[in-house]
């Protein structure tokens, strides 16, 4: 064994096994498991009952591990932090918070090290790439926590806040986190040699069965349920930002002026109200109605005999500015008001915690009479890493009044119901979009950890009468709407996002 790799406190952060390390901007996802709630209780009969067997030979495991506490898992869809390659000896990090980055080194570096590192042989782990990652990240992450606990203490406080937010198989090494540095070697050679006359890998195979057992489970489930996707091909984001007409719509996105909102296999740009332009594998696509324009002569004024010789524009750069007025001067009332919201607060250019992620989400419909639910806003508290659905009516919407029950509110009891059955879907989906927008757009969004299963209500542009009266006797007065959330605000210009998360 080559003391030296497993000796700790000579471990160096700038030399190390793996031939080579690369750092990047890059985002990438990856499906991992998930406890919906703590699994403390399971941790705490595991550790217990690990204790029994230690390095016993006689011990029954199968006995031990026979009922243990239920732990029940999502498929959620996280940044990766930092990668090994066993083929190439190489580290990837995808760069983080610099405190952050020192953690993911150490982990990254120990799975060098673990592969590495000759036997008694000189032969190195030669079928590392092969081992079930249950036991590579339990071993990377135990032999973090003791480098850290041991030897770099200012950096504990930082990998226990990190550790609360991974998944499943970053949370194991808690099995034997009272381990000192002489028990956590002798646990890497009995899963390095396989040594199934050890009642300890017994036990921990029934683990990793677990937690195979239930990853394949879930995603076979996703796999076969999900309808709902957001997502964009490289290629076709190369494609975009090569286009003439994305410097001028990428110059107003940025202000605030534009919407982009990505869909499965396309990005659309709102404006007003209007989708402006929407862009897939054919290019730049608009509606007839926005692109009639004719072309710019020298007047703003023709006569009708100058009219029989002008022709319609054949760019969209050309008459982009046109494009946008025709946008505009289509869009309902409704429609407009929401876009005061989603320009003012774009995620792109967002001025808070909260922001405006997506807008017009189609979830197919559960309702066998209509194909699609489409809910109007979709909000993002980055701060609490998690989304909330908005419905928007405007004061003059028939939807909202009624004598009996209004129909808003079988539709968001139907939204409701849509949100809480695809929950795993939505978190998944938007995890991806939130990792394109941080490739395409500045700025780093989190990650997605959670959705508020009740839909707001936005009823909006009324004046003090109104409020006073008729919204006050069929709405916020009634009792009927006492199950929903409902925010009044008589000038949706006015919009304060903090007060619309909060209902």
């Amino acid at each position: 064994m080559n003391n030296y790799l497993f000796n700790q406190s000579n471990l160096s952060l700038e030399a190390f096994v793996a031939k080579s390390e690369e750092f990047t901007h890059d985002v990438k996802l990856k499906e991992y498991l998930i406890p919906e709630k703590s699994c403390d209780d399971f941790f705490e009969v595991i550790c217990g009952r690990m204790k029994e067997l230690e390095f016993s030979e006689n011990k029954n495991s199968d006995i031990l591990f026979d009922e243990i506490p239920d732990c029940k898992f999502v498929i959620k869809s996280l940044n990766v932090l930092g990668e090994y390659y066993p083929d190439r000896q190489h580290i990837k990090y995808y760069l983080q918070d610099p405190d952050i980055l020192k953690i993911i080194k150490i982990h990254e570096r120990f799975h060098a090290i673990h592969h590495l590192t000759i036997n008694k042989n000189s032969h190195i782990w030669e079928n590392f790439a092969d081992v079930d990652s249950f036991y590579k990240e339990l071993l990377a992450q135990l032999f973090t926590y003791i480098y850290i606990r041991d030897y770099d203490n200012a950096l504990l406080s930082d990998f226990e806040n990190l550790n609360r937010s991974q998944p499943f198989i970053y949370q194991t090494f808690k099995i034997f986190q009272n381990y000192d540095q002489q028990k956590a070697e002798d646990l890497y050679w009995v899963v390095r040699r396989n040594n199934k006359r050890k009642p300890i890998l017994k036990a921990l195979d029934r683990i990793a069965r677990m937690i195979n057992h239930n990853s394949n489970k879930i995603t076979t489930l996703v796999a076969s349920t999900s309808t709902f996707k957001r997502n964009l091909s490289t290629n076709l984001i190369s494609k975009l930002q090569a286009e003439p007409l994305y410097t001028v719509l990428h110059a107003d996105i940025i202000k605030g002026i534009v919407f982009p909102a990505i869909r499965d296999g396309h990005i659309d740009f709102y404006y007003k109200g209007g989708n402006l332009f929407k862009y897939n594998e054919r290019g730049f696509l608009t509606n007839i109605k926005y692109a009639a324009v004719i072309a710019k002569g020298k007047s703003d004024y023709l006569t009708e005999k100058e009219l029989a010789n002008v022709s319609l524009s054949t760019t969209f750069s050309a008459n982009y500015e046109r494009i946008k007025e025709n946008c505009s001067i289509y869009s309902g009332v409704e429609a407009n008001g929401v876009s005061k919201i989603y320009h003012k607060h774009s995620y792109v250019n967002r001025t808070s915690g909260i922001m405006v992620l997506d807008i017009e989400i189609s979830l197919k419909s559960q309702d066998p009479t209509k194909k699609q639910d489409r809910i109007d806003i979709l909000l993002y508290n980055a701060n609490e890493h998690k989304l909330k659905f908005v419905e928007a009516k405007h004061y003059s919407n028939p939807e909202i009044w009624s004598n009996t029950q209004a129909k808003v509110i079988d539709q968001i009891n139907r939204y409701e119901a849509q949100i809480k059955s695809k929950k795993t879907d939505i978190i998944v989906e938007y995890n991806k979009y939130i990792a394109l927008v941080n490739r395409v757009f500045p700025g780093s969004l989190p990650p997605i950890n959670d959705i508020d299963e009740k839909v707001s209500l936005l009823i909006f542009d009324f004046d003090r009468n109104q409020q006073s009266g008729r919204l006050k006797k069929f709405i916020t007065g009634n009792k009927l709407f006492n199950n929903l959330k409902v925010y009044p605000l008589a000038n949706v210009g006015e919009i304060k996002l903090t007060h619309l998360w909060d209902r």
